[in-house]
């Protein structure tokens, strides 16, 4: 497998499609298991939560209820993951409502760069920052 990161060779330009497919393919295979080697990758906690995490171990994790051999997890850290799910959500938030204030709305707009892309709108950020000086 040939990975750019570490490549030494010579360089080349690909323009056939089937050899760029081949490495595109090659790309995805290294960047879609970088976690293989992980707790939750691999081994014990994977096999416990399943691949689609729709086992009942992950449904016991998601209400805070899941048990699991903590001789079988070798990292501190991914025990303090694990506990840290394991708490139920703090429900603190704000009530969340659609309303924007102008004074919301103006300081959101005073900090957002003009090269910031917007909305499919075609509205560009400028027109917004525009508004809110007028």
């Amino acid at each position: 497998m040939i990975d750019p990161k570490t490549w030494r060779g010579p360089w080349r330009a690909v323009t056939d499609p089937e050899e760029i497919g081949f490495y595109i393919c090659q790309a995805n295979e290294i960047q879609y298991n970088q976690a293989e080697l992980t707790p939750f990758g691999s081994g014990y906690l994977a096999n416990l939560l399943g691949d689609a995490l729709t086992s009942e171990a992950a449904e016991a994790l998601l209400a805070g209820e899941l048990n699991v051999d903590e001789t079988q997890v070798p990292l501190p850290e991914t025990l303090m993951i694990l506990n840290f799910l394991h708490q139920p959500y703090p429900q603190r938030m704000k009530q969340c409502t659609s309303v924007i204030t102008p004074e919301q709305f103006i300081s959101t707009y005073k900090v957002v760069q003009e090269r910031t892309s917007s909305s499919y709108s075609g509205r560009h950020v400028g027109h917004y920052k525009a508004m809110i000086h007028y």
